[in-house]
């Protein structure tokens, strides 16, 4: 029988500056569908997003570290929504140092429970990156990983050697960080998980040592109903 993992269909491309963004959910070459899953993901130096009209908070977020503002200062903070259909452009509002974006559209999800268990955590300036485990209940779960760093410059290369024995294609979806102000960036990975039970940590190095907050979500797939006859 076929895999059903949580697929996703687009992802939104990082963007960054000194005040509010207005970002394009899921980039320019899709548009949500009725039921998908909506991931917002946004860094700040530690500083407080609100979401948008109809957006939720993630378990497990937000997860920060640092004095707010300061340039040692990074928060991963994730919002969510299922769609109706109708979404197009999420306002970030302005967090008060720098604001960063980026964004994926997931299909295939259970759409009353998309979480099916989450975990976040933070460490002081380092290279070595872990994400937290998750234990899953349900096979074929999208494993999600996003971290928020506080690297203060232009670039789309600050992660490298990602690994995680649990999970099967483990893949970079972002990378990227910015100069504006204090600094930061977002990186995120997926991967999946075949069957029930722990995902074990993921782990990466960063090119520069930073502080780091790390989320790892597991996305539920949708229930799917056998008919009897």
């Amino acid at each position: 029988m076929a895999a059903h993992y949580p697929r996703i269909r687009g992802i939104g491309a990082f963007q960054s500056g000194a005040g509010s963004q207005s970002h394009r959910i899921g980039g320019n070459q899709v548009s949500p569908n009725i039921g998908d899953l909506l991931l917002i993901f946004l860094e700040s130096a530690n500083q407080t997003f609100t979401p948008d009209t109809g957006f939720l908070e993630a378990p497990s977020s937000p997860q920060s570290i640092g004095t707010a503002g300061g340039a040692n200062a990074t928060r991963l903070t994730i919002f969510y929504k299922i769609s109706d259909g109708t979404e197009v452009n999420y306002v970030t509002g302005d967090s008060g140092n720098h604001n960063c974006v980026a964004s994926f559209i997931i299909e295939g999800v259970d759409r009353e429970n998309p979480f099916n268990a989450n975990a976040g955590n933070t460490a002081a300036a380092s290279t070595a990156l872990t994400c937290p485990a998750v234990t899953t209940t349900r096979p074929e779960c999208l494993i999600i990983n996003a971290v928020a760093t506080d690297r203060d410059l232009n670039s789309s290369n600050n992660f490298s050697g990602e690994t995680n024995a649990n999970l099967t294609n483990l893949t970079e979806q972002i990378d990227n960080s910015t100069n504006q102000q204090a600094g930061g960036g977002l990186y995120v990975l997926t991967g999946e998980k075949g069957t029930a039970g722990s995902t074990g940590t993921t782990t990466a190095t960063q090119a520069a040592s930073e502080e780091t907050a790390r989320i790892t979500l597991a996305i539920a797939p949708l229930r799917r109903r056998i008919a009897v006859t």
